[in-house]
């Protein structure tokens, strides 16, 4: 049975893969859920993931997630059964985000965080079809506020540190699948589509009506393309990937 390990993003939880979660448990995949608290680096976050996953596995990561996946890719390539990259980045921080991250870190040291999200993360989030959402934004405080701050200050300088990942795509071989949203303002359509360029056989699939939160803006749609990937690949490629792998 193949094991489907997930990947939140910056200040999420396990909440926000709970449609996901629950679909691909519905088609027999067993799952796991790694926060991303760990470490403040990419590569200690990477790291954890593959000490506390199993052998081999199906990797899902969203945003920050995406960005670990990619880590885990290059640290144990023999392990990934197949690799999903949702709303990802595979290049370094900007320099201006780089420097907004410093400023929002100040702030959470101050007792500041439910500020930051609601001013500063939650306005790029969401399609804007969605930004009136209530149960979206409020998912996404509660999210943050058990992270705390202790986790978004980690996980604020893995992302301001973060290598620059992309002379590494060409290497990876394993099925992946690449999904963004058509509004995504954080990491928008043409970087999903440079992803796809750059690994070989990947599929790529933007989603209409979502913006960076796809998995929970258009969840039905993620969720059924999700699907229909993990059917055709654990019919051929998941198989080829193990065989090869061992």
């Amino acid at each position: 049975m193949t094991h489907i390990v997930f990947l939140p993003g910056h200040m999420c939880t396990a909440a926000m893969w709970i449609p996901a979660v629950h679909a691909v448990e519905q088609a027999g995949f067993t799952t796991s859920t790694n926060l991303l608290q760990a470490g403040d680096t990419i590569e200690a976050l990477a790291a954890d993931v593959l000490a506390s996953s199993p052998d081999k596995f199906v990797l899902i990561g969203f945003s920050l997630g995406g960005i670990v996946a990619l880590e885990v890719a290059r640290q144990a390539p023999g392990r990934l059964l197949g690799m999903v990259l949702v709303d990802a980045n595979a290049a370094a921080d900007l320099p201006e985000r780089s420097r907004a991250r410093l400023e929002q870190q100040q702030r959470v040291r101050e007792g500041e965080l439910q500020a930051v999200v609601a001013e500063e993360l939650k306005p790029a989030y969401l399609a804007q079809e969605n930004r009136g959402r209530r149960d979206l934004l409020r998912l996404f405080m509660e999210m943050a506020e058990d992270c705390g701050p202790d986790v978004f200050l980690k996980q604020s300088e893995a992302l301001r540190n973060r290598p620059d990942a992309r002379s590494a795509l060409g290497a990876i071989r394993v099925p992946t699948l690449i999904i963004g949203g058509e509004e995504d303002a954080l990491c928008p359509p043409d970087w999903q589509a440079s992803l796809a360029g750059a690994i070989a056989g990947s599929q790529l699939e933007i989603l209409k009506g979502a913006g960076h939160m796809s998995p929970l803006e258009q969840p039905a749609r993620f969720n059924s393309i999700l699907l229909g990937w993990l059917g055709q690949t654990s019919k051929g490629a998941l198989d080829c990937a193990a065989t090869t792998a061992s």
